[in-house]
């Protein structure tokens, strides 16, 4: 009887010390910061940039399929998606107004929006999958 009482007490203890990172974990390759995002995007072969190019403190990332000039990186916006081009934010809350299954993911702790073969070729599903 003791040794069932240290079983079931050794199992309680593994399911509420494991139940919280199990339910937190994610896998490690997902992107959880925009140097995640970089990181990723040179690794497959795409060109990045923030807008203002030079800014240290970015809040988004253009990822390419081409490199693009900081005028042509100015014109991309949620709104009007471009050809071989996707947006990378921090996923607030507030982009989920934006989401779009047809151009969009939620990747890791980012939100990718824009061009379906770029979204795709970041995130390694297609948009909507995520």
């Amino acid at each position: 009887m003791r040794l069932i009482a240290i079983a079931l007490v050794a199992t309680l203890a593994v399911v509420l010390v494991g139940l919280p990172i199990a339910v937190s974990w994610k896998p490690t390759s997902e992107p959880r910061t925009l140097a995640d995002v970089i990181a990723s995007a040179e690794r497959k072969g795409l060109y990045w940039t923030s807008v203002p190019i030079d800014d240290p403190h970015a809040r988004r990332l253009i990822v390419s399929a081409m490199p693009l000039d900081e005028d042509a990186a100015g014109l991309v916006n949620l709104s009007f998606p471009t050809d071989g081009v996707a947006s990378c934010y921090i996923a607030w809350d507030s982009v989920r107004i934006h989401y779009d299954p047809h151009q969009s993911a939620f990747w890791g702790d980012i939100f990718v929006h824009g061009d379906p073969a770029i979204v795709k070729i970041l995130t390694g599903a297609n948009p909507g999958d995520r």
